[in-house]
């Protein structure tokens, strides 16, 4: 996957990632496929993929704390 389709996809893609992740936590489907379609080095990879779910995390963790899901 080219730098020009992965910056078009990387919106649309984001959004359906986060959507399964606040629904279901399962976010890694998407994400890795997407990312392993850029065919990005080890570490760009690893940094990427880090990044990616702590911020899903800085989220998700408040949100479950507000309704009451996690104490």
């Amino acid at each position: 996957l080219g730098l020009c389709a992965a910056t078009r996809l990387s919106f649309p893609l984001g959004a359906v990632a986060g959507a399964l992740q606040g629904a279901a936590g399962l976010s890694a489907p998407v994400s890795i496929t997407f990312l392993t379609s850029m065919h990005l080095e080890r570490g760009q990879f690893i940094s990427t993929i880090s990044v990616f779910f702590v911020s899903l995390g800085l989220v998700q963790i408040p949100m479950l704390m507000n309704y009451g899901y996690l104490n």
